[in-house]
């Protein structure tokens, strides 16, 4: 009898560990970008540079500055929803782009321009709405494209 007690408390183990994981990863689902807008500070008649912002599998908001020069500043708005039924999880939101600080300065906040919390817990039903600001400088390269990634990432909630 003892020697099915171990591989049995194993087998135990084994299944709660794999049902914790599959519930972690299923809370990432409940976040998602529903929706983004953008506009730009170029006048009326003037279309030399331009932004574009898409949102991809929900998760991920892909932003281009097109044809950037010195001056040029563009905004992003973008909604993000806990479409889930329970509490949780944190959520923060991390962004890869390819400039340098010299040559633009890329600021999200929310639509007060108050800075969003690094991590943030949301309930189901919760909206988050945001702004990404976009300033190119003087150092970057006139008629450059610029690249930018929003993720939603997740960790445990607290």
């Amino acid at each position: 009898m003892k020697r099915h007690i171990i591989p049995m408390a194993l087998v135990l183990a084994i299944i709660f560990a794999l049902g914790s994981m599959s519930m972690s990863y299923s809370q990432e689902d409940y976040m998602h970008f529903i929706g983004c807008d953008y506009e730009d500070n170029e006048a009326a008649g003037e279309d030399v540079a331009s932004v574009g912002a898409t949102i991809v599998n929900n998760k991920e908001l892909e932003i281009t500055v097109y044809n950037a020069y010195p001056g040029y500043v563009a905004e992003v708005n973008f909604t993000v929803k806990h479409t889930g039924e329970t509490g949780g999880p944190v959520m923060y939101l991390t962004y890869i782009g390819d400039y340098s600080s010299a040559e633009m300065d890329v600021v999200v906040t929310d639509l007060d321009g108050d800075p969003i919390p690094l991590y943030s817990n949301y309930d189901p039903g919760d909206l988050l709405e945001g702004l990404i600001t976009i300033s190119v400088y003087q150092p970057a390269e006139q008629g450059h494209s610029y690249s930018f990634n929003f993720d939603l990432e997740f960790s445990p909630g607290a």
